[in-house]
């Protein structure tokens, strides 16, 4: 919903959007003493509703004078979202006619649980924009936003950002090029934050424990989650340079686009030694550093009045390493992490084939089992990396590999025929 009033100064406006979102589940079971084997009907009644909230103030200002065009904006916003969930499971009803809708009478509570989280984020924006000639763009902004979810003392960030652009095509010595229908070249810098953590992940919260005490069975509490009191917003500050482009009226377009992402305080779970008492930490480690190419293009091979035929082209590819982590430039190799490769790196030995029953195998086979290995033929050979024979956790194994692709790209064909239409897609 929105609502919007011009107000009396000339190019001035406000603007209201109020959004307001439901989400429901009801989640009923019933499994009869006769599905199974002889043991007791069971039940489940569960409910769980999340309801949210967005509620956005803009005024915007927009002024031409000659050549020159003026654009400002600012933004106050609210969001809030609280999802409660309530759930019960039960056995040995006294009827299988009652199902699901009188779990009170069951003999007997296999479990109950209730949540109730809550979550806020409050922004405040303000934007320029500035052209000249439709031919120079430049746009600045400056975002401050708070979100609760994070650490006392850490809630708020400022994201700068700033944007320009020339439209080359529009200059003089392009003007008789008429083949050349846009060529943009735009550069821009920004900061993106991150806060998905869930709510009152910054608290030590405490975790339930079942114990017999005496005759009584109770319920007690203990740290279940180790909180981080400094988490604060990972941030991602980003330099992009990039080209627009149209030929030929439209029939041949695209973009090309690179980029440099430096992330800091990454938001990740950290391993820890079992001996604290916890195994993991969710905590700001560390800084990745990203580069790409993505490029775009799309084509109008054939247009007549019955027939069309346009293909679509993408091409990514993006090279991501850690640069530091919370200890520095050193290797954390109990979570995986290693200074120059990518967060979700394959690290272990390499297999490099299968001992064969050949002189030269069994001759190299004996020389690791005298070190103590038990190789025989038609196991894994293993890569020794450090040429001692000898097959170690600490020497031997490597960074593999990593999930992310080295290339990403698309194609797609539209053929468009009298009102039909068929898609092509790899």
């Amino acid at each position: 919903y929105y609502a919007e009033i011009k107000l009396p100064l000339d190019g001035l406006k406000y603007r209201l959007n109020a959004g307001i979102d439901y989400y429901g589940v009801d989640d009923y079971s019933f499994v009869s003493s006769l599905a199974r084997e002889k043991q007791v009907n069971q039940a489940k009644n569960a409910k769980e509703n999340t309801y949210a909230y967005t509620l956005e103030n803009l005024i915007f200002y927009n002024k031409e004078i000659g050549d020159h065009s003026f654009g400002a904006t600012l933004l106050q916003s609210v969001e809030r979202n609280r999802r409660e969930s309530l759930s019960a499971n039960v056995e040995n009803l006294p009827s299988d006619d009652l199902t699901y809708n009188d779990i009170a009478s069951a003999l007997k509570i296999a479990g109950i649980d209730s949540n109730n989280k809550v979550w806020s984020l409050a922004s405040f924006m303000g934007r320029i924009n500035y052209n000249y000639k439709s031919r120079y763009y430049l746009t600045a902004s400056m975002r401050y936003d708070g979100s609760s979810r994070l650490a006392d003392g850490h809630k708020w960030v400022s994201f700068p950002s700033f944007a320009l652009a020339w439209r080359i095509n529009e200059e003089s010595f392009l003007k008789n090029y008429e083949n050349i229908s846009n060529l943009k070249l735009r550069v821009g810098y920004g900061v993106t934050a991150n806060s998905s953590v869930d709510p009152y992940q910054t608290k030590s919260l405490l975790s339930k424990k079942y114990y017999n005490y005496g005759d009584s069975y109770v319920i007690g509490y203990a740290p279940g989650e180790l909180s981080d009191p400094l988490l604060t917003w990972e941030t991602t500050r980003q330099w992009n340079l990039g080209l627009d482009f149209s030929f030929f009226k439209g029939r041949l377009s695209g973009t090309i686009d690179t980029y440099i992402q430096n992330t800091h305080d990454l938001l990740l779970k950290r391993q820890l030694p079992v001996v604290s008492g916890y195994d993991k930490i969710l905590t700001n480690i560390g800084k990745t550093r990203n580069k790409g190419i993505e490029v775009s293009l799309a084509s109008v091979n054939v247009n007549t009045k019955d027939f069309m035929w346009s293909t679509n082209f993408t091409w990514s590819t993006n090279k991501e390493e850690i640069v530091e982590l919370y200890n520095g430039k050193q290797d954390d190799i109990g979570n995986g992490w290693f200074i120059g490769e990518a967060i979700n790196s394959h690290y272990g030995y390499e297999k490099i084939g299968i001992w064969q029953n050949t002189p030269e195998d069994l001759a190299e086979m004996q020389k690791f089992n005298d070190n103590g290995h038990k190789f025989e033929v038609g196991t894994i050979k293993l890569k020794d990396q450090d040429g001692d024979y000898k097959i170690t956790k600490e020497k031997d194994k490597k960074v593999l590999g990593h999930k992310n692709p080295d290339h990403i790209f698309s194609m797609s064909n539209m053929f468009t025929y009298k009102g039909f239409d068929l898609n092509v897609v790899m």
